[in-house]
């Protein structure tokens, strides 16, 4: 594995990080009821909660692995686009196939970050009960 370079960085900071602060979910804020939380708030809540509830919904998750999972799992919304389940034109078959095309390429782009192209990776295999519970 090679170490990333600042050209690296900058890319995934302009490409993943950047990005996902643009994606506007569905929800309304409770506090700020002009806008919408946006992934990254969303990841960032998500984690909070999902860690703090861990313990009291399955003794043996694994709170780091939960965290984990909860930053990166909506990640692949930043190449495929977000794909809302309310939306009236959603397909799961489309949605999942835009997924699986965009964690493809994001592996290659991201290469330089193992350890995050492992952890969608693994977040997307679904083949953990910390993934399980995150979803």
């Amino acid at each position: 594995m090679s170490k990333p370079s600042h050209e690296d960085v900058k890319k995934l900071i302009r490409e993943l990080i950047v990005p996902f602060y643009l994606i506007e979910r569905d929800m309304r804020l409770p506090v700020e009821k002009e806008r919408s939380e946006n992934d990254a708030e969303h990841s960032w809540s998500l984690a909070l909660l999902a860690c703090s509830l861990a313990p009291h919904i399955d003794k043996t998750l694994d709170i780091g692995l939960v965290c984990q999972f909860a930053i990166v799992h909506d990640l692949v919304e930043v190449e495929a686009g977000d794909i809302s389940v309310w939306d009236k034109n959603y397909s799961k078959k489309t949605k999942q196939e835009a997924e699986k095309r965009a964690l493809k390429s994001m592996s290659k782009k991201f290469s330089h970050f193992p350890w995050l192209v492992k952890m969608i990776n693994r977040y997307e295999d679904q083949n953990s009960n910390e993934a399980r519970y995150v979803k």
